[in-house]
C-alpha cells in the first residue's frame, strides 16, 4: 500500500474515532441534562405538594387532636364522636388527594373503624372498652400526617424513618438518646 493510502486511512480512522467520541460525549451530556431536569421537576412537584399539605393537614390534625383530648377526658357522648368523625371525613374527602399511599391506607382504616364503631346501637356502644384501640387509630393517623410533612425527617438523621405508632416513635427517641450517650466524649 502506498503511503498516501495509509495516511488517508489514518486520517479517516482519526475522524471516525473523533465522531464516535463526540457522539458518546454529546449523548452523555444530554442524558445528564435530562436527569437534572427530571430532578428539578420532581423537586418542584415535591415542594408544591408540601406547600399544599402544610395548608391542609393542620386542620385535619387539629380535629384528630380534639378527638384524642375528648377520648383522654373520657367525657364524651356518641354524638360528640359522631360530629368529630363527620368533620374529619369532610376534610379527608377534601384533602385525601394530597395523602401519601401510607397515609391513605391509615385514613381508610380510621374511617372504617369509626364508621363501624358509630354504627353500633346506643346499648352496645361502649367506647371505653375499646378506648386503647380508638386512641391507636387516632395516633396512627396523626403520625401518618406528620410523616407526610417530613416532621421526623428534621428530627432524625435517617430520613427513611417512618413511625406507625407513638410507641415506635418513643422507642426511636430512646434509642437515639442511648446511642448519643454511649458515644465516648473527646477531651
Amino acid at each position: 500500500m502506498s503511503t498516501e493510502v495509509i495516511v488517508a486511512l489514518i486520517a479517516f480512522g482519526s475522524v471516525v474515532i473523533s465522531v464516535v467520541i463526540s457522539i458518546f460525549t454529546s449523548s452523555r451530556q444530554t442524558t445528564n441534562e435530562l436527569n437534572k431536569l427530571r430532578t428539578e421537576i420532581q423537586q418542584l412537584y415535591a415542594n408544591k405538594l408540601l406547600e399544599r399539605r402544610l395548608e391542609t393537614y393542620p386542620e385535619i390534625y387539629n380535629l384528630l387532636s380534639e378527638l384524642a383530648k375528648k377520648l383522654e377526658s373520657r367525657n364524651f357522648t356518641k354524638d360528640d364522636l359522631s360530629n368529630l368523625h363527620k368533620e374529619i371525613n369532610a376534610l379527608d374527602s377534601k384533602s385525601s388527594i394530597l395523602f401519601s399511599g401510607h397515609t391513605s391506607s391509615i385514613a381508610a382504616r380510621f374511617r372504617k373503624y369509626f364508621t363501624k364503631l358509630l354504627q353500633q346501637d346506643d346499648e352496645s356502644f361502649k367506647p371505653l372498652e375499646t378506648l386503647k384501640e380508638i386512641k391507636n387509630q387516632v395516633g396512627e393517623f396523626e403520625l401518618a400526617l406528620k410523616s407526610d410533612l417530613g416532621i421526623y425527617v428534621v428530627e432524625f438523621a435517617d430520613p427513611s424513618k417512618r413511625f406507625l405508632s407513638y410507641a415506635g416513635l418513643f422507642n426511636a427517641v430512646d434509642e437515639d438518646e442511648k446511642r448519643k450517650s454511649a458515644k465516648p466524649r473527646r477531651k
